[in-house]
């Protein structure tokens, strides 16, 4: 009776076995699993790319022309040229930059900005209606002529930037010194960044006087200006009170009786203070 149990224990015993499912079964069935979860997604993320892909290249959501406003200077085909070359590559291969809505307006205009020191400002707008973008410049005004020792010569702005090389005519008004060295290229540099803006102020005040400063030459935070009017010097000091400077010189002109005797005129220095110094060609100095 004994063996009878203990044989129909094993029995079931190897009953229940046989229905279980080795471990290495099991493992081999979900790294299956995970293998065609992982293909199932790489197959939708690449469809998904593909699909997105195609889409920014699609000439609905393209772009179809450009257009350049406010440019003068700068020729419309060459800034249109440089764009599209910029945006001819695509993103990683495969989305287009010059998708509408993808489209790099941020960066290009910085590189803009880079590549053509002419342009002061700049703003690119895309329009999804007509598949057109729109590049709005806003270009750099000469306010006079700068040069170095080597005579070479670069238009300024009122802002005292250096944005193109030119050969200086007589009618353009120029300024030396306010850059430290020679430099090779002073494109994009400042002349006396902190004394420049001053000078449009000076030179506004001297022109409602009638006097026009034909040279400026910047000498640390003092300047000379050359005046027509008579061909003689006005020394003043940009780091003190200009505004004043520019009163007292009113005043000691029309105090002195100096304005009918300009061509007599050698300089007046303004630089110290409420005392003002001028000197006659013939070598009289006075106070």
């Amino acid at each position: 009776m004994w063996r009878t149990r203990h044989s129909r224990r094993k029995r079931t015993i190897k009953r229940l076995h046989r229905g279980k499912i080795p471990p290495s079964h099991l493992l081999q069935k979900r790294r299956r699993r995970r293998l065609l979860y992982g293909a199932f997604v790489c197959s939708l993320v690449v469809g998904a790319l593909g699909a997105l892909s195609w889409l920014s290249f699609h000439p609905n959501t393209s772009v179809r022309a450009i257009s350049i406003i406010g440019n003068e200077v700068l020729k419309t085909k060459m800034l249109e040229a440089h764009l599209w070359r910029l945006t001819e590559r695509p993103y990683a291969l495969l989305f287009s930059r010059n998708n509408l809505l993808l489209y790099p307006k941020n960066a290009l205009e910085k590189n803009l900005l880079q590549a053509f020191p002419n342009i002061r400002a700049v703003k690119i707008r895309t329009k999804l209606t007509t598949g057109m973008v729109e590049v709005l410049i806003t270009e750099r005004v000469p306010f006079g002529v700068w040069c170095q020792e080597t005579l070479d010569c670069y238009k300024v702005d009122a802002e005292g930037f250096l944005f193109e090389k030119v050969i200086p005519s007589r009618d353009q008004r120029l300024f030396f010194g306010g850059v430290e060295g020679v430099l090779e290229t002073p494109l994009r540099e400042f002349v006396n960044k902190k004394y420049f803006k001053k000078m449009n102020t000076i030179l506004t005040d001297l022109s409602a006087m009638e006097l026009t400063a034909t040279t400026i030459t910047f000498e640390n935070s003092d300047a000379t200006l050359r005046i027509q009017e008579g061909n003689w010097n006005l020394r003043i000091a940009l780091d003190k009170d200009t505004g004043a400077q520019i009163f007292n010189l009113s005043a000691i002109l029309e105090e002195n009786n100096l304005k009918a005797v300009l061509t007599e005129l050698a300089y007046i220095d303004m630089r110290f203070g409420e005392r003002v110094y001028y000197t006659m060609k013939d070598g009289t100095v006075a106070q």
